[in-house]
């Protein structure tokens, strides 16, 4: 933008920028040489700045590359304080958002597989994924919106898979384990235990074998079919009983002992109920009175999960377990055929 103003003093250092036969317009240089022409206030300052600055190599001490170098540290000084502004505006606005939005905008997105035919702790039907756990994720997740179970609707894994997923970080949680040496070195329980489990053996309906011990079982020399992986399962090879552990699916070593493979299959009680009931085995298998281990379940958060997430979901089933809602859910899956 150009504008006419009274010609430079000839003696000036701006008499140079201005070309002969245009004395009222203002024809300046920056510093990088490109031409600028500017307003008449502007001009006038311009010529103020020019008369008042120190020359090159003037008394000042500073040369032109060092007013150059100067004048752009400053410009990039400028410019990182400006972004720092922005960035601290954008943060603002971010937490503002958060906030008007409840605790659910925030919440900590918690990993979780469902497990392999386990039920009724897990239920495939349909594309829906059902049972016991699906049950506490959902209650807990109503009275801590800031907690958010995703995967296990589309995940699904063996129990050493799942193990494997606390250990590595690919998961961040497991429902409804029992302790062992593994997994509280790659995991940790938290909160209440979710529930109890019972182990039980079965046996053909016609069988009247007697058994108190895994001692017994062991001097029986008999084959136990059992669950692949399973903390129990090592427990029966540590006392030396005979077992086959091909699969985790329970309902397939029912088959096996009905089919005579094996003459015991070992269970836990939430399961062989379903079963039994699900299946229609009532007059087909016996359940031996021995009760052969007692353990609690527990929700377990891997070790490398989020620090903030074992606090905030041992805190959750705490409340659940004292309303009484663990109890109430376990009941109904517990019945339920």
């Amino acid at each position: 933008m150009e504008s006419e103003w009274p010609a430079p003093d000839p003696g000036s250092r701006m008499a140079n920028s201005v070309p002969a036969g245009v004395c009222n317009r203002a024809r300046l240089r920056d510093e990088d040489h490109h031409p600028i022409s500017l307003s008449m206030p502007a001009a006038a300052g311009w010529q103020r700045y020019l008369r008042a600055r120190p020359r090159c190599g003037d008394d000042s001490g500073q040369t032109c590359a060092g007013r150059a170098t100067i004048g752009r540290l400053a410009r990039s000084r400028q410019n990182d304080m400006r972004m720092e502004d922005y960035a601290r505006t954008v943060r603002c606005a971010v937490l503002a958002c958060a906030l008007a939005a409840g605790p659910a905008a925030w919440a900590l997105e918690v990993r979780v597989a469902s497990q392999e035919v386990l039920e009724p702790k897990w239920l495939r039907a349909g594309g829906r994924v059902t049972g016991i756990c699906p049950d506490i994720m959902t209650a807990i997740q109503k009275i801590e919106p800031r907690l958010r179970f995703t995967g296990y609707q589309r995940t699904s894994r063996s129990l050493s898979g799942i193990e494997t997923g606390l250990e590595t970080g690919t998961l961040d949680a497991a429902c409804g384990l029992v302790s062992s040496a593994r997994r509280l070195g790659i995991g940790q329980p938290v909160g209440k235990p979710i529930y109890q489990v019972r182990h039980y053996l079965v046996v053909r309906r016609n069988d009247p074998v007697t058994i108190e011990s895994e001692e017994d079982l062991a001097r029986l020399g008999d084959l136990v079919t059992t669950q692949r992986a399973s903390v129990f399962t090592e427990r029966l090879v540590a006392a030396g009983v005979r077992i086959d552990d091909a699969t985790d699916d329970n309902r397939a070593n029912l088959r096996k002992i009905l089919a005579g493979h094996g003459r015991f299959a070992y269970i836990n009680d939430l399961t062989l109920h379903y079963l039994i009931r699900k299946e229609g085995l009532e007059n087909r298998v016996r359940v031996l009175p021995v009760v052969l281990a007692d353990e609690s379940t527990y929700f377990w958060v891997s070790r490398r999960a989020a620090p903030a997430l074992a606090p905030l979901l041992g805190a959750a089933l705490d409340k659940l377990e004292a309303s009484g809602e663990l109890g109430r859910i376990y009941a109904r899956w517990a019945g339920t055929p």
